[in-house]
């Protein structure tokens, strides 16, 4: 009998042992310059890097950014919310070419990760990459980037409220396994080479935001390479002004690229309003206004879109 208790009691242990190994943090806590990663990434007792709270929260979990400062790259590898506290002033930067400051990868398709409320600065890299799952950013800003966010797979990119400055591209999407669908709102997108860029099979959907000053596209689609594929762009209430182009749509003459214009200004664009190539049709709902463009429209004409 005295066996048999000692077993269970040993086994209980070992089971209890475990857990605490095992054990994760559903929230974990990152402060830059006082945490330590030799922490549990608690409230308490925070740790200092982000890579240190990934390999220690739950998937579905929070890792929140606790104090102003700078904060190095890291890579996130299940469904997370990341995101600087309320009042928190936090930049994750990168010196080093090619290192992006957040690299998301390795997610199941149906995966989201959330990534709130922080600034990505840094050299030729992109601020947030993403090949795999869903990705949406709120309340960011980039600058100084490659690309701010680079989108190269996965199945959905989700952008709110967020500014893209000085950036070669603030926002590039590529075609994976996939269609890849973006929304776009309440966004700034000034003073980059290209403001948004998608490429291949993407639909995308832009409202409400702002492209202007860009040194060569406020936007620019092009038509998926695949015969009988298409790409498409749905822009909405948006100030498209000051940009080299407004809009280019690109065709490459295998799949079709199809945009339809409603309630945005194209203002002071010094080529075109719009630029269209072969393969491509533009739809105008009609109340669009075209006014101080080199040309509103070149290579081709606006499709009249009726409302209903």
């Amino acid at each position: 009998m005295f066996r048999n208790y000692k077993f269970i009691f040993s086994f209980i242990f070992t089971l209890v042992f475990a857990a605490a190994v095992n054990a994760q943090n559903t929230e974990s806590y990152v402060a830059a310059n006082y945490g330590s990663d030799a922490n549990t990434c608690t409230a308490i007792s925070p740790c200092q890097t982000i890579t240190k709270a990934v390999s220690v929260t739950n998937s579905k979990g929070k890792i929140v950014l606790t104090q102003n400062g700078v904060y190095v790259p890291a890579v996130i590898d299940k469904p997370l919310t990341v995101t600087a506290a309320e009042g928190i002033n936090a930049t994750i930067r990168t010196n080093n070419v090619g290192i992006d400051n957040l690299k998301i990868s390795n997610l199941f398709v149906t995966d989201i990760v959330t990534i709130r409320n922080i600034h990505f600065v840094g050299v030729y890299s992109s601020g947030i990459s993403s090949n795999s799952g869903y990705l949406s950013v709120d309340n960011c800003t980039f600058s100084g980037l490659a690309h701010g966010i680079t989108k190269d797979g996965g199945r959905g990119l989700f952008v709110h409220n967020s500014t893209f400055r000085n950036n070669f591209r603030g926002i590039f999407v590529q075609y994976g396994t996939e269609l890849i669908q973006v929304t776009i709102d309440s966004s700034i997108f000034e003073f980059n080479n290209t403001g948004f860029e998608s490429v291949d099979f993407v639909r995308s959907t832009v409202s409400n935001s702002v492209f202007t000053s860009n040194e060569f596209r406020g936007i620019q689609v092009t038509s998926p390479i695949g015969m009988g594929s298409k790409g498409e762009l749905f822009v909405d209430n948006c100030q498209i002004n000051q940009n080299l182009l407004g809009i280019f749509v690109k065709g490459t003459g295998r799949g079709e690229e199809v945009v339809r214009l409603s309630r945005s200004n194209f203002i002071d664009n010094f080529q075109s309003g719009v630029k269209m190539t072969l393969a491509t049709t533009v739809y105008s709902l009609g109340n669009n206004v075209f006014a101080g463009n080199a040309s509103d429209v070149s290579g081709g004409v606006l499709t009249p879109l009726a409302a209903k």
